[in-house]
């Protein structure tokens, strides 16, 4: 705690004098805090700067894909009847759908059962087994104690493409039935039940034992029987229109759960096996016996028929233009390019109209956003950079030369030439996208709208990165953000290789002798191929293309005029495969021998705009250090030579994500070092605060010390002068 000096002895307020020579001595932190309050607000610019142009980086990348021009929009003319969707792919047009039938997918289900959780559905050990299709086999184990629960929950957990439910159909007996559905849709599709030790039943159709409804007055027995042939599960309900004992008590029949019946004396009570039907006899048969009780008109009595079969696995049938097409599922993405038809309902001789247009307006939607987010940071930087002459008042990033340089980018990038284009539209005041006096960018709706649809792609390549060639014998692949935009010659001085083995023999027409087995060796495995006797030479290329893929093997298998053709998918001198057979070479066989064959790729060589290119299978890329740097195409040419040229344009987008994204970088970006820079300023004042406050704390400390020792001083001389006053006074 410091000294208080109040001058009681001297008459001089000392506590005054300490004061104000403390807020002399405190006039450099004041600057120091100032100073400290101007870093904090350019750090707040700097941030704020940034986060503006994170998002014109965001909305960059968003527009920097060629895709986001070819916008296509689906209507339809019944959205009940079919939805769709539409790739960049696709092309514009109408088509008139009619759906005669949607696909579906397998039901089945078993006769009713007593319960879910406690009586078995088997008496022994053994297998339920099953399959969808041409699909393998599923097999679940059971014992005497599986419960209808503990079957469909085994089901459902072995993941094979069938799902299993219990469904309640109200039955008072035995209500519990246990459906299986397939997953997929399609006529091929189909549940088989290859092993059931179950006392389950999926296969045959049943009619249910008959019974009676508690408040009848008859009071005899009724029994069913029959052989049923109807096509689906249903009731069969019994209802008496006229009083009596048997052979004389009529009544009437509903399928349909009491909504239609026949006629009231449609039927007879009878002690035998009577027929009983409603539109059509379906082999159901009932018998009455006599009770304590004859029958009263509403008496009413129940038959439940069982179908297995709920729903048959079927392909949907439509027709696109007029022309049939079959297919298993109703989503379907392979008769229209680029166009997915999502089938809800079939309606026969109807035709949706399915018209595929350029979304324009969203194209548009996409454009405005990129060029709000431009003219966000533009009116920003102006705010932040600002100086008003008539009072001194400075922007906080005035001078900022990281902030200069991103506005000289910015209007570089939306004025200048796009690097590398040479189509129809080469800046973006050409589709309506001009620069007001303020900076900011304002668009012309009708220009960019005309641009849109005459020139979509052209009006793309103005914002997008994007490579072309004159040769379809090479391919853009990808470039860096160190490639120039232009136009490079191309040169090839050696041809890129497949690695290829070729039989030996052509395979005779009938086909292979006997099974052969294929051994290939890739990539350090091994894997087999197994081919059958009477395979001809396309059903060799099938079963090889078909069994390497699911291994996820790149070589590939041809007919070349009759013999075995095998080659890589993949080019160069790192690319080789043998493949040996358990057959002898010779025409029944696939020529390829015992001994077998192998094959080793070649890397392509060639220059790039003059400079000899890196070379890596059959891909080159433009040498370091000249405008082709990171620059990579793919070579597909079997000869060498001049093979024309590729096109690189750097569109606006491209280089503001290039730029931006660098200069937004939340660790060596350029903002962000200019806002560590400013930290450190920051914390290096604090430091300087905290000593000269030290420092003022002690001075303070020393001077109240002296004024403190200086105000006993003169008290204790007031007292000695009183005392010698005292003296004086008393001679």
């Amino acid at each position: 705690m410091g000294i208080s000096v109040g001058g009681l002895a001297s008459g001089i307020n000392f506590n005054d004098i300490i004061s104000q020579l403390q807020q002399y001595e405190q006039k450099p932190i004041t600057i120091l805090n100032e100073r400290k309050q101007g870093y904090q607000t350019k750090i707040d610019a700097l941030n704020t700067l940034n986060t503006n142009l994170a998002s014109l980086l965001s909305e960059g990348q968003s527009l920097n894909n060629i895709s986001q021009f070819n916008i296509k929009s689906v209507s339809v003319s019944d959205a009940d009847l079919l939805t769709a969707s539409a790739s960049s792919t696709a092309q514009t047009g109408n088509y008139a759908v009619e759906i005669m039938q949607t696909a579906t997918s397998n039901k089945i289900a078993c006769q009713g059962w007593e319960d879910i959780n406690v009586t078995p559905v088997s008496a022994i050990s053994g297998n339920f087994s099953f399959k969808v299709g041409s699909g393998s086999v599923t097999t679940i184990s059971i014992n005497d104690t599986t419960t209808l629960q503990q079957l469909k929950d085994s089901i459902n957990n072995s993941n094979a493409g069938v799902s299993a439910s219990i469904i309640n159909d109200g039955s008072p007996s035995k209500p519990y039935r246990l459906v299986l559905s397939t997953s997929s849709t399609g006529a091929d599709n189909n549940i088989s039940i290859t092993a059931n030790d179950t006392n389950l039943d999926f296969s045959n159709k049943t009619i249910g034992s008959a019974y009676s409804n508690p408040s009848n007055s008859f009071n005899g027995t009724i029994t069913s029987s029959g052989t049923y042939t109807g096509s689906e599960s249903k009731p069969y309900l019994i209802e008496m229109t006229t009083l009596g004992g048997i052979g004389t008590a009529k009544f009437k029949v509903s399928t349909d759960g009491g909504l239609t019946w026949t006629a009231d004396d449609a039927f007879t009570t009878s002690a035998s096996a009577t027929s009983i039907y409603d539109a059509s006899d379906e082999g159901v048969d009932i018998s009455f016996a006599a009770g304590s009780s004859d029958f009263s008109v509403g008496d009413r009595f129940e038959i439940d028929t069982y179908d297995p079969t709920l729903q048959e696995a079927a392909d949907a049938i439509i027709k696109v233009n007029n022309i049939n097409f079959r297919k298993s599922s109703n989503i379907i993405d392979d008769i229209i390019p680029g166009v997915t038809i999502n089938l809800k309902s079939a309606q026969q001789n109807t035709s949706v109209n399915l018209a595929v247009s350029q979304d324009n307006d969203t194209v548009k939607k996409n454009i405005n956003d990129f060029i709000s987010a431009y003219n966000k940071v533009v009116t920003l930087i102006k705010d932040q950079t600002a100086y008003d002459p008539s009072n001194g008042v400075k922007g906080p990033l005035l001078g900022n030369s990281s902030v200069n340089n991103a506005q000289t980018m910015l209007k570089r990038i939306i004025s200048n030439i796009v690097p590398g284009i040479t189509d129809t539209y080469t800046t973006l005041s050409q589709i309506g996208i001009s620069t007001g006096q303020d900076g900011t960018l304002s668009i012309n709706d009708s220009k960019l709208t005309d641009a849109l649809n005459d020139h979509y792609d052209n009006v793309a390549r103005l914002f997008v990165k994007y490579g072309s060639t004159t040769n379809s014998e090479i391919a853009y692949s990808i470039s860096s953000d160190k490639t120039d935009g232009g136009t490079y010659d191309v040169n090839i001085t050696q041809a890129p290789l497949q690695a290829i083995v070729i039989g030996s023999q052509t395979i005779q027409s009938e086909g292979l002798a006997s099974d052969e087995t294929l051994t290939f060796v890739y990539s350090g495995n091994s894997y087999d191929v197994n081919l059958s006797a009477g395979d001809k030479i396309d059903q060799v290329v099938s079963k090889i293309n078909s069994q390497l893929s699911n291994q996820s093997v790149l070589i590939s298998a041809v007919n070349n005029n009759g013999a075995l053709k095998l080659f890589s998918q993949d080019y160069g001198t790192g690319i080789s495969f043998s493949v040996n057979s358990d057959q002898a070479d010779s025409a029944e066989s696939t020529g390829i021998g015992i001994t077998g064959k192998s094959g080793t790729g070649q890397d392509v060589a060639g220059t790039i705009n003059g400079h000899s290119a890196t070379a890596i299978g059959n891909s080159l890329t433009g040498a370091d250090d000249y405008e082709e740097e990171g620059l990579q195409i793919l070579i597909y040419s079997s000869s060498t030579g001049a093979k024309g040229s590729v096109t690189l344009s750097i569109g606006v987008a491209e280089q503001m994500v290039n730029q931006l994204d660098f200069m937004t970088d939340s660790t060596d970006g350029t903002l962000q070092t200019g806002i560590n820079g400013l930290e450190d300023s920051i914390k290096k004042i604090d430091e300087s605060i905290t000593r000269q406050t030290n420092s003022i704390n002690k001075y303070v400390e020393r001077l109240q010390a002296q004024f403190a020792s200086m105000e006993t001083l003169i008290s204790s001389l007031n007292a000695q002068d009183a005392a010698l006053s005292s003296l004086i006074s008393s001679f």
